[in-house]
């Protein structure tokens, strides 16, 4: 799923739920603090679980976007829960702000641990809600102790990426949330790299060997077509030779302990509020 996208209809009945920027702007999201999640998409949720039988979801934007937001919402969670007025702007060099980040990703969490307590409700004990993990996300090592599957959004290299670097994100990720948790990350077969046409074959010679570096980092693969359908059929002969490969050798690939791990301890917190003027990794 992806909740964050909402109809126009749906935001102009709303309108009150949208985030409103501290200049007065609304936003096409809704609030984080508001009643959207509760009221919209927990029985969007129920409604599939009772039509289908799914065994779990993914969403994008899941657990709603962190945004600063001057709503009425906001402000009375963060008046009874911190006191004081909002932030005005995104400054790291003023402890409101550096404040509303812990409490604004405090709630982030807790929307993640409502969402899946609100699934295993009406689907069972074994229907997942899984989110969907993202490069450099400061929630990943926080959601992979809740979930007992992750994941991931990274879809293709860019023109400044490489396969290498594929190998390197998935090495990272397991190093963060344990290589006992299975990591799923998305390779999309349709043409994602240099620029997006949703609509056209990814050649498969690249699309294989994103594919390959992800396993050899450590990722489970996982492939998808963003449209369902594609009318450039080529697409759907990529991904098969390699699932198939990866079935033949499961036994090699999944349980695998690193020999020697070598790393830099590095909090989330502090790579959010002391690593900003050196960027990502």
């Amino acid at each position: 799923m992806d909740s964050q996208l909402v109809s126009p209809d749906a935001l102009e009945a709303y309108s009150d739920w949208r985030v409103l920027l501290p200049d007065g702007t609304r936003t096409k999201h809704m609030c984080i603090n508001s009643p959207y999640r509760k009221e919209f998409v927990y029985p969007l949720y129920k409604e599939i679980i009772d039509r289908y039988g799914v065994k779990g979801f993914t969403d994008n934007g899941g657990v709603g976007a962190s945004t600063l937001c001057h709503c009425g919402f906001c402000k009375k969670r963060w008046g009874d829960e911190v006191g004081g007025s909002l932030p005005t702007a995104a400054s790291l060099a003023d402890a409101a702000y550096r404040d509303w980040l812990r409490w604004s990703d405090k709630i982030v969490l807790e929307n993640w641990e409502q969402s899946d307590e609100y699934i295993r409700t009406w689907g069972g004990s074994d229907c997942l809600f899984l989110g969907l993990a993202r490069k450099f996300s400061p929630f990943n090592h926080a959601v992979a102790r809740r979930a007992r599957l992750i994941l991931m959004d990274c879809q293709s290299r860019n023109d400044s990426g490489t396969f290498r670097e594929h190998v390197d994100e998935g090495r990272y990720m397991k190093g963060i949330l344990g290589w006992d948790h299975n990591v799923a990350v998305a390779s999309s077969m349709t043409q994602h790299s240099h620029g997006y046409f949703r609509l056209t074959s990814d050649p498969a010679a690249e699309a294989r060997m994103y594919l390959l570096s992800g396993i050899a980092g450590g990722f489970d693969p996982w492939w998808h077509h963003p449209t369902a359908y594609s009318p450039d059929r080529r697409s759907y002969d990529i991904a098969g030779p390699v699932f198939e490969w990866h079935a033949e050798n499961s036994d090699a690939l999944h349980h695998r302990t690193p020999l020697v791990t070598v790393g830099v301890v590095r909090s989330a917190q502090n790579d959010q509020f002391f690593g900003r003027d050196i960027g990502p990794f």
